[in-house]
């Protein structure tokens, strides 16, 4: 909502959501029994591709992904980033705890993932660089002069150069709150779980499809020139629906063991 914080807000987010991040990642990890200089190595790895691919995603969407500078320049993307994990998963963790710790370190990632992405959107939520669609809703939220809001609400000559934008979704707390209330489900689910990796499958699954529904409510012009948000995140979601699907086909048909896995 003050986009003049920029510059301090949306460092101090993203180290906190870092943070936020690695605390819960450390408490996941030791709880499975992983040693504390692999759950450092992971970390470092999986930190450096979650901050590349969040900034190739961005320079990709406004078409400028081709100098290190403007990589920098492009900003984040959250898609980007958990893809980034995802490379992590297949070939950082294979490389130091071997293949069948890949499901293991995935849950651990799932339970990051709630914290760190309602945590990063404090950015969002301060500078006011995701705001949704006009609406007359009782919690509809209204930006101050030289936010994003307020300069396009400007622009198309509805309110005046220095008044406050119309009223708009919060769209930067729908998403904040997403990741919490799937992460909710996920901590009751953890006892029920039958296999490492369902936990991480779950959560992509439902964030993904959660956040393909809220990208109706954004403003369309703040989609960037070649941006694929909404589609990237149906995918995500029904390629770990199939995944859920066809595991539970196979453990149910010819899994040796059915029973559910020791919560932790």
């Amino acid at each position: 909502m003050f986009p003049h914080l920029a510059a301090i807000v949306g460092p101090t987010s993203i180290a906190f959501a870092a943070m936020v991040g690695t605390v819960v990642f450390v408490t996941e990890a030791r709880a499975r029994g992983i040693s504390l200089y692999t759950i450092g190595v992971l970390q470092l790895g999986f930190s450096l591709l979650a901050f590349l691919g969040a900034g190739l995603w961005a320079a990709f969407e406004l078409g400028n992904p081709s100098s290190l500078s403007s990589l920098m320049d492009s900003g984040m993307r959250a898609p980007g980033g958990v893809l980034g994990l995802a490379v992590g998963l297949i070939f950082w963790v294979p490389l130091w705890c071997g293949f069948a710790a890949i499901g293991h370190v995935a849950d651990c990632l799932a339970f990051t993932l709630v914290w760190a992405l309602a945590a990063v959107r404090l950015q969002c939520v301060a500078v006011g660089c995701c705001h949704g669609v006009v609406c007359e809703l009782p919690w509809a939220i209204s930006y101050p002069p030289e936010s994003p809001a307020a300069h396009l609400h400007w622009s198309r000559g509805m309110v005046g150069m220095f008044d406050w934008s119309m009223p708009v979704h919060p769209l930067p707390l729908y998403l904040m709150v997403l990741p919490l209330v799937v992460g909710g489900l996920l901590y009751r689910f953890r006892a029920r779980a039958q296999y490492p990796g369902q936990l991480f499958l779950v959560f992509i699954a439902l964030h993904e499809i959660g956040k393909f529904l809220l990208e109706n409510f954004r403003e369309p012009q703040q989609l960037a020139p070649r941006s694929i948000v909404p589609e990237a995140a149906l995918v995500l979601s029904l390629a770990c629906t199939a995944i859920l699907s066809f595991a539970g086909i196979y453990r149910w048909t010819v899994g040796p063991d059915k029973r559910p896995i020791r919560a932790v």
